[in-house]
């Protein structure tokens, strides 16, 4: 059995091990330098500077948001001494359910898509990939801290 969370995000729905969520908030005011960029912006949270994205990595400006909050994760890396969070947007509660192999059907060969079933209802999920997730973040995000220094 493994503990999940689902973040929906434009009306799709991630699975993510609750483990990789630091914490999850509702988002605070954050300046968004340019719209059309990937990264949203920047939040001080502890003592990181910690990059903000949207699950599909696309500009602000393309989206209509419900209400904003944020998930930081724990970004998974190779240099296990030093932490590496990001955090990604999404709009409505976190989700919190128990995966087993008897409540998760797959719905493509590449086991990234599945239905979960929990508490009779059937939710079609995506699964996050988080390794891939923190290479993407940690690339978009050094650019967007390169232009900014800029």
């Amino acid at each position: 059995m493994i503990d999940c969370s689902i973040l929906t995000f434009q009306e799709v729905h991630y699975l993510i091990p609750t483990l990789a969520i630091a914490q999850a908030i509702n988002a605070p005011l954050f300046n968004v330098s340019d719209k059309n960029a990937t990264c949203w912006g920047f939040y001080a949270w502890q003592s990181f500077n910690v990059p903000i994205f949207s699950f599909d990595f696309l500009p602000l400006a393309d989206k209509k948001i419900k209400s904003l909050k944020l998930a930081i994760l724990h970004g998974i890396t190779s240099d296990t001494d030093s932490p590496y969070y990001f955090a990604m947007v999404f709009e409505e509660r976190v989700r919190r359910l128990k995966m087993t192999s008897d409540n998760i059907a797959w719905a493509d060969d590449n086991k990234t898509q599945a239905i979960i079933v929990d508490k009779k209802e059937s939710i079609a999920v995506t699964l996050v990939d988080l390794p891939a997730l923190t290479r993407t973040a940690n690339t978009l995000a050094t650019t967007t801290s390169a232009q900014v220094a800029k």
